[in-house]
């Protein structure tokens, strides 16, 4: 099980389990597509990773669908089970949920500025727009202190969790 002994954490330039192992990942991404699937899709596929010896999934999607100003409950709910079917095959995660492509600014949206321009990517925006920023907070909070149903605990609390990207 990913996460037994406790939190992965950074020794010098390694990281090492919570029994202080040392551990090297081998990585395969994962996004939305793939945790949208079926439960039994997802067991199949966390037993076969396992097999050939991949120990890290980085799940990378948003976890916001039409309205950015909530997280999504569907997306949630795929993600929690793919950690927790992971988990169980002794697989880590790592999160990573913003990446600027798959957020266009809409007028709606109250981001001043972007009505007028064509490219409606906001590359650098999170770094000082406020109401951007609130949007990824709110996609973090929820992501990371939402409780998963299929763990009891939030990503936050998680042990086989061992990265979460920020910016």
């Amino acid at each position: 099980r990913a996460g037994r002994h406790g939190f992965v954490r950074r020794k010098g330039f390694d990281f090492v389990l919570g029994n202080g192992k040392p551990v090297r990942f081998w990585a395969v991404n994962a996004s939305a597509q793939i945790a949208g699937l079926d439960h039994t899709s997802i067991d199949y596929l966390a037993r076969r990773l396992a097999k050939v010896g991949v120990n890290m999934v980085r799940y990378h999607s948003p976890v916001f669908g039409q309205d950015p100003s909530v997280a999504d409950p569907k997306k949630l709910d795929d993600l929690f089970y793919l950690v927790a079917a992971l988990k169980r095959e002794g697989i880590y995660t790592k999160l990573s949920f913003y990446f600027p492509l798959w957020f266009d600014i809409k007028p709606e949206y109250d981001v001043p500025g972007f009505e007028a321009i064509e490219n409606k990517k906001p590359f650098a925006l999170l770094y000082f727009d406020p109401r951007v920023q609130e949007f990824y907070k709110v996609w973090a909070r929820a992501l990371l202190t939402t409780k998963n149903p299929y763990t009891g605990m939030p990503l936050a609390q998680e042990s086989a969790v061992a990265i979460v990207e920020i910016v």
